[in-house]
């Protein structure tokens, strides 16, 4: 229910489906975020305040350079942290193939 009315609310997302953290959680803390800046804007570039598409994440963007370099930052956590889980599955493939073969010999 409160995965549909945050994807309503506030359309879709980026980054992974929570895990931890409830959908009703995530849909007040945005709503709530989003109340804030409703009708704020970048006085000099007139850039309507938002906040950060990525799920989870509460950052008031207030303009388009800033969205950038946010979005930027989420993407390389999300590239690094793909990498790491890659080396982890990998060190863990090899432990489990070394104690198959000194198992069977």
């Amino acid at each position: 229910f409160w995965e549909d009315c945050y994807i309503k609310k506030f359309g879709s997302f980026q980054g992974s489906r929570p895990t931890q953290m409830p959908w009703k959680d995530l849909f007040v803390r945005k709503y709530i975020t989003e109340q804030s800046i409703r009708y704020k804007r970048n006085s000099r570039s007139g850039y309507k305040y938002r906040t950060c598409s990525y799920l989870g994440c509460l950052q008031i963007l207030r303009t388009s350079d800033q969205e950038r370099k946010h979005t930027a930052m989420h993407q390389r956590l999300a590239r690094e942290s793909a990498k790491r889980e890659r080396k982890q599955r990998t060190k863990k493939g090899q432990k489990n193939s070394e104690a198959f073969s000194e198992h069977w010999h």
